[in-house]
């Protein structure tokens, strides 16, 4: 039978009761994705959180689930709403979205412990984008204060600001209606902004390019990073070859810059000397063949990242990263540099 009004009413007030829990939980997510994913990975994005309203939780199951014969119950309604805890991830670049929706499959268990459930939104012929990713806190995230959101999901979103816009606007004009359905004029001009906002996405790459380029070009060698993407854009040029150098950046950054490797200079004096490069490949080439012999896939190589500057960190200064990196119980899933560091350690011990 379809949900009552009062088995409505008590879903709100259970929700009601329960809303700090997935306050919390949004709130944690939304760090974790800005934390590991957009700042680790030199990425342009912005993260918002937030818990739905009881109010708007109580419209939604009356709007749209009320007539669905197999809800029944208290647990049913609010096991169909999937965005109770809600995250939106909006990058910069649309190419991004892929790369962000891949990080976030790593950080996250899914429902019932299972995978990520992840459902591509892109509908043929429409210039709606976006992957919803419903996620769950991996084990060693469960820890005081956050051991009570096992078993809570929470809802990803992943789309470019421009799609955001599009999204918003139609989702409020066609699917919002109070004065009937769209006029030609309204979808005449969806459409234009639907088609400037694909232009937008190469005008908006075009500008970061730019950007990088008038950076090298003000900065000399000495004069100290000024935040990681001015670190990526100048330091990428040490490794030609590599298509991707931003990914990982944002914790080498750190470490670099903690360890007083500051400037452009004061790498390239200490880390790309003599034959760097060819020392970089055999590094990361050694550390993929011990993490394949180990039958470890904790942590994963990423050649064309800056994992090739990583590995001549770690080759000259693996005990200082680590000690900027305390690991143990109680602590949390430690960051990727020191899973990194700690495997390479133990390749090294291990000759």
């Amino acid at each position: 039978m379809p949900l009552t009004d009062a088995t409505i009413n008590q879903a709100v007030q259970r929700y009601r009761r329960e809303y700090d829990c997935y306050d919390k939980l949004c709130k944690f997510v939304a760090a974790k994705c800005e934390r590991e994913i957009i700042r680790a990975n030199t990425l342009h994005a912005a993260v918002t959180a937030r818990a739905k309203a009881p109010r708007k939780l109580g419209e939604k199951l009356h709007k749209k689930y009320k007539q669905e014969t197999v809800l029944n119950t208290v647990e049913d309604a609010l096991g169909r709403v999937t965005d109770l805890a809600g995250v939106r991830i909006s990058t910069y670049l649309e190419v991004d979205r892929d790369k962000v929706v891949e990080e976030i499959k790593k950080l996250f268990d899914g429902p019932k412990s299972g995978p990520v459930d992840e459902e591509k939104k892109d509908r043929n012929g429409h210039f709606y984008r976006a992957t919803h990713c419903q996620v769950a806190l991996k084990p060693e995230d469960l820890i005081e204060p956050f051991d009570n959101l096992e078993g809570l999901t929470c809802e990803i979103q992943v789309c470019s600001l421009l799609a955001h816009v599009w999204n918003e606007l139609e989702h409020d004009l066609a699917y919002k209606p109070t004065t009937g359905d769209l006029s030609t004029h309204e979808k005449e001009s969806l459409s234009i902004l639907g088609n400037l906002t694909l232009s937008g996405d190469v005008v908006i790459k075009q500008l970061f390019d730019a950007n990088a380029d008038r950076i090298k070009q003000a900065q000399n060698d000495t004069a100290p990073f000024q935040d990681v993407y001015d670190f990526v854009a100048r330091m990428r040029d040490a490794f030609p070859n590599l298509s991707d150098f931003g990914s990982n950046a944002g914790q080498l950054f750190e470490d670099l810059t903690a360890l007083g490797f500051d400037t452009p200079s004061k790498v390239r004096e200490q880390f790309l000397v003599d034959d760097y490069g060819v020392r970089s490949a055999g590094l990361l080439e050694q550390l993929q063949q011990y993490l394949q012999q180990q039958h470890d896939d904790s942590v994963q190589v990423e050649s064309q990242s800056s994992d090739a500057l990583l590995v001549l960190l770690l080759d000259t200064h693996c005990n200082q990263v680590l000690d900027q990196h305390p690991m143990g119980r109680g602590r949390g899933r430690p960051p990727r540099i020191a899973s990194f560091a700690h495997r390479f350690q133990q390749m090294k011990e291990a000759r």
